[in-house]
């Protein structure tokens, strides 16, 4: 499957955020982060999510990669998830779509980086907080605050 910015944002929203007890919040977060760091750096979204040590635990389980001629790939279908995935996979989307159409806000206030509540890299160090939701924290770079 060739992706496009819309599915790679979702792919981060699904694995990152996905589960129905985390809220639209914490998820349009997710897609605008990964949507900001892409603008601020001039890159596609499937670039930000397949760039090394960033998701790396994405791009393994769903086999995102890109391919000798530029597209980005993946070896995941969502047409193979079972019901409750299905549905989940599906709401990723729509806010990807939402997020890249810019059709709601963006909580973050422009943040590229965020962490799950529960870890503490050491780079959040350098960076200025702009959200914390109930599952995530947000950051941007200092100078762009």
């Amino acid at each position: 499957m060739i992706l496009d910015a819309i599915t790679c944002i979702a792919l981060a929203v699904y694995y990152e955020a996905g589960s129905n007890y985390v809220s639209d919040l914490d998820k349009h977060s997710v897609a605008y982060a990964v949507d900001n760091r892409s603008e601020h750096r001039n890159q596609d979204p499937c670039k930000v999510v397949s760039a090394k040590g960033q998701f790396d635990h994405l791009t393994h389980r769903f086999r995102v990669h890109r391919s000798s001629d530029g597209q980005y790939q993946m070896g995941f279908r969502p047409d193979s998830l079972p019901g409750a995935e299905r549905a989940a996979w599906q709401r990723s989307l729509d806010i990807a779509r939402e997020v890249r159409m810019h059709e709601v806000p963006d909580p973050t206030s422009g943040a590229e980086y965020f962490h799950q509540h529960h870890v503490h890299p050491r780079w959040s160090k350098k960076f200025k907080m702009t959200l914390k939701t109930p599952v995530f924290r947000f950051y941007q770079d200092r100078e762009a605050a």
